[in-house]
């Protein structure tokens, strides 16, 4: 949802100044009727839901690195870069933003191009994203090696550790106190977020829970998916067109 009726006018004027690549906030609305997209939101822009270092809900005016929430680029610069890598399925921006962060290009960063984002209104939905997400990641360290995501592989492997340890442990019990420990470190600290956040907030316990859950193990399987050229899920369209990032990655972070 575009914030501001002068967004391009503040867009033509960035660039005239000298801008060659843009930056904005992109929140996640509050006002959504249904009790998981409000939870899915609160979760996705927590600590413990997004990159770490992500300038996406940040609302102050700087320049800095395009990797997070790189959005407008001049045509110049657009058509020097080769423009979107239409291989990547899901994190072509991201891809993109890399090499204008190689360029040595900072973005510039304001509340002047804000857009609000709905959240998914499902938990499979949500799990889809992630899943296409951490995919894309994967794909991009493959692209550019030296750009891997230690927090993506992190959650990958912590993920594989909850699903598979107690399969080996059917057949090697010590493995059970060596899955149980992280497991149970991690459900505290996903079950305590959530309930501070049902607390302060006034969302869905249980909507919240599910929320992290879908967006961790399926931005994990994602990225293990994506390492071993595994299926991308293609996206399917959202139920209302043009309130996903999907359905406007290629277009609105274009030329």
């Amino acid at each position: 949802r575009i914030e501001s009726p002068a967004l391009l006018e503040h867009t033509l004027t960035a660039f005239a100044e000298g801008n060659a690549c843009l930056s904005r906030p992109q929140d996640f609305l509050r006002d959504c009727p249904a009790p998981f997209p409000r939870a899915a939101g609160l979760a996705r822009s927590s600590w413990l839901g997004h990159q770490v270092g992500s300038r996406i809900y940040r609302h102050q005016a700087h320049h800095c690195s395009p990797l997070s929430a790189g959005c407008g680029y001049t045509r110049d610069l657009y058509r020097e870069l080769g423009g979107i890598d239409e291989a990547f399925d899901a994190g072509e921006d991201l891809e993109f933003n890399l090499r204008v962060h190689q360029r040595g290009i900072y973005a510039h960063h304001s509340r002047d191009f804000e857009v609000g984002y709905f959240p998914r209104d499902t938990c499979l939905a949500l799990f889809r994203q992630l899943y296409r997400y951490g995919n894309g990641r994967a794909r991009m360290a493959r692209k550019h090696p030296r750009q891997f995501s230690p927090l993506s592989l992190s959650l990958m492997l912590l993920v594989l550790w909850i699903l598979l340890m107690p399969l080996i442990a059917l057949g090697w019990s010590p493995a059970w106190r060596l899955w149980a420990a992280p497991t149970l470190a991690y459900a505290l600290g996903i079950v305590s977020l959530s309930g501070w956040l049902a607390l302060q907030r006034g969302v869905s316990w249980f909507s919240t829970i599910t929320a992290f859950l879908a967006s961790h193990f399926g931005g994990g399987i994602g990225y293990l998916s994506g390492l071993v050229g595994g299926p991308r899920w293609s996206h399917c369209p959202d139920r209302v067109i043009g309130t996903s990032d999907d359905a406007t990655s290629s277009g609105s972070r274009g030329v």
